[in-house]
């Protein structure tokens, strides 16, 4: 059975919110869990870069 926990990460004191980005990625991206990452895509973004281009897409529309 699937759990899912959703977080307001505006929230997260001293904690800077691209972290929980970065974290979620690493995650989705690990090697162990994906076939050596044969299993990772995405639109419109590519995984070796999706953080840069997700944190510069935050920092254009605020």
């Amino acid at each position: 059975m699937a759990i899912t926990k959703i977080l307001n990460i505006m929230e997260s004191e001293g904690r800077n919110p691209a972290s929980h980005l970065k974290n979620a990625l690493e995650y989705i991206q690990n090697p162990d869990k994906t076939e050596e990452c044969v299993l990772v895509g995405g639109i419109n973004c590519l995984p070796d870069t999706a953080f840069e281009q997700m944190e510069e897409t935050k920092n254009i529309f605020s």
